[in-house]
Order: C-alpha cells, then sequence, then structure tokens
C-alpha cells in the first residue's frame, strides 16, 4: 500500500503521541509503508511498553539487525510474545540451543512450541517435533507444522488427512 492510502490515519494518530496504543497503531502504518525510521523513533518514547517494543523488534529482525532485537528481548524476559520473537532470531542464526531455551519456559505458549517444532524440524529430530503436535493435536498452526514433519517423511496420507481437517494450512 502506498503512504497516500495511509496519510488521514497517520495525521489523526500524531495527534496523540502519548498515547501508546494509538502510537502503536501507528507503527504499523509505518510498518506498512515501509517508513522504519518514524517508527523507531516512536517506540523511543515508549521504552517500556511491550507492544511498541515487540513491533521494534520485527523491525530489526526484518531488517537481519539482530543484535538489537535481542537487546529488546533481555528487557521482557517472561512475555511469551516478545520471547517468540527473539526464538525467530535465534532460528534465523541459527543457534538453536538458546531457542531451546526460552521453548522450556514456555511449554504451553502455543506460537513458542511451534517454533520449537521449527527447531526440530531443522536439526531433523522429527520425533521430538511429533511429540510437541501430540501436546497440541486441534491447534492448526501445529498441524500445519506437522504436515511439513508428514511430507518430509514421505508420509503423504497424512498430510492429505491433515489437510482435509485444516483446509486453510
Amino acid at each position: 500500500m502506498k503512504k497516500g492510502e495511509y496519510t488521514k490515519a497517520i495525521e489523526i494518530a500524531q495527534k496523540f503521541p502519548t498515547n501508546a496504543p494509538i502510537q502503536s497503531q501507528l507503527m504499523t502504518v509505518y510498518i506498512k509503508i515501509r517508513e522504519y525510521e518514524n517508527t523507531m523513533e516512536i517506540a523511543q518514547n515508549f521504552p517500556t511498553d511491550v507492544l511498541i517494543q515487540s513491533q521494534l523488534m520485527m523491525i530489526y529482525i526484518k531488517k537481519d539487525e539482530y543484535p538489537k532485537a535481542i537487546e529488546i528481548a533481555k528487557k521482557f524476559p517472561i512475555n511469551a510474545p516478545i520471547q517468540s520473537q527473539l526464538m525467530t532470531v535465534y532460528i534465523k542464526i541459527r543457534e538453536y540451543g538458546k531457542a531451546m531455551e526460552i521453548a522450556q519456559k514456555f511449554p504451553t505458549d502455543i506460537p513458542i512450541q511451534s517454533q520449537l517444532m521449527t527447531v526440530y524440524i531443522k536439526i531433523r529430530e522429527y520425533d521430538k517435533a511429533l511429540e510437541i503436535a501430540r501436546k497440541f493435536p486441534n491447534n492448526n498452526i501445529i498441524q500445519s507444522q506437522l504436515m511439513i514433519i508428514y511430507k518430509i517423511k514421505r508420509e503423504y496420507e497424512k498430510v492429505i488427512s491433515i489437510a482435509k481437517k485444516y483446509p486453510d494450512n
């Protein structure tokens, strides 16, 4: 989308510079139009806001500025969405052990467990990934990961079975 399509939203949001939820939405607009510098300016004004800092992490990940993303995550060690993004960083830089350590702290968080499945798939420990899938049998994110495993293992009937159950995957 082009900036012109968001001009009115930007103008309105700029009238509320101290309102974190509105500024978070403004960051979303800036991310969509790839004006990352503007998002970074907003984030500087909200150093403790989890949602805004999470969006800043997303920008750093998109820009391959992983050390900056890691620094943000260190400030929020018990926030699952931020730790999930940190796992994304560790997966991208192939520090799988660190990603696994995070996952141990959040055994019931589905996005984090899905990330852990990604780690296990990358290191070809499919049985461990299958164990996670058994814990969340009705979650479409996990089932999507399970389809990847079955495809790798050439168990196509199981892929088809899951695809029928979750047609949006």
